[in-house]
């Protein structure tokens, strides 16, 4: 299933010639990223948010409706914080197709979408982000300690469920490509 971001936004559903050789790996990598991650290090998660909000204006073009259930984690290895990913669907359908993503707490989202023959997903979008106005901006500020944002790699992808979506975004630390060099042998 294609996943096609309007030509005005910074989404592109093309993967960038000019992205490095490992970034365009981890990108492109089909499959769950916790599994691949794995394999790196010891991972954990934790919650930044779980909460109803409004879109940010780049994100809204991924969902039917502005309101949304959203879930924003952080992925460490070794206890280095390397992704943070946001997930969000209609509020609707976090009450209907998607209620579990309210209850795994430090668990992945990879737990219930790669075990069910009903979850189908897109293909990915592509995104280096480098403006302020990033929905993933204040988390990445946050999680990465970056006083500005500084250019992240970051895919996105839609899961169905009975004609029901939810939106993911993962968004790589810089230092990921510093500390995991040849990382694409290993995942």
């Amino acid at each position: 299933m294609k996943f096609c971001p309007p030509a005005e936004n910074s989404w592109t559903s093309q993967l960038p010639a000019e992205f490095a050789a490992l970034p365009a790996f981890w990108l492109d990598k089909p499959g769950a990223l916790t599994a691949s991650l794995r394999n790196l290090g010891q991972l954990t998660l934790a919650v930044q948010a779980e909460r109803a909000t409004t879109l940010h204006a780049e994100e809204s073009w991924m969902l039917d409706e502005p309101q949304a259930w959203v879930r924003e984690i952080v992925m460490s290895l070794d206890q280095h914080p390397m992704v943070c990913a946001r997930s969000f669907c209609t509020v609707a359908a976090a009450d209907d197709q998607w209620a579990s993503i309210k209850n795994l707490g430090t668990k992945p989202l990879a737990d219930i979408l790669y075990n069910d023959p009903e979850v189908s997903r897109s293909s990915f979008c592509y995104r280096l982000n480098s403006e302020e106005d990033s929905a993933l901006a204040p988390l990445a500020q946050q999680t990465f300690h970056t006083q500005a944002l500084t250019p992240l790699y970051a895919r996105c992808s839609r899961f169905m469920r009975h004609n029901q979506a939810l939106i993911v975004i993962e968004c790589f630390h810089p230092e990921f490509w510093v500390r995991y060099p040849n990382s694409q042998l290993l995942a």
